[in-house]
């Protein structure tokens, strides 16, 4: 199943190394963007860039949004 992981790469709180590179390489089809020198809280410091990486992954398919995975893993509890 195609999923969008999203991960700052200055996020302390969730490191990228041991969540979002290993979550894209565990997921056969995972994209992952990368926000360099984005730290936890990309809701709120790059509000408009993930708006705009979700709707272009929801869009970029012929499977349809309905059977797609997105994950911004700065926000996910561990």
């Amino acid at each position: 199943m195609p999923t969008l992981i999203i991960h700052g790469t200055s996020d302390k709180t969730v490191p990228i190394d041991a969540t979002g590179r290993e979550a894209a390489k565990a997921i056969p089809g995972a994209e992952l963007k990368e926000y360099d020198g984005s730290a936890h809280g990309l809701f709120a410091t790059d509000k408009q860039r993930v708006i705009d990486d979700l709707l272009s992954f929801l869009g970029s398919s012929d499977t349809g949004a309905d059977q797609r995975s997105a994950i911004p893993m700065s926000q996910t509890a561990y």
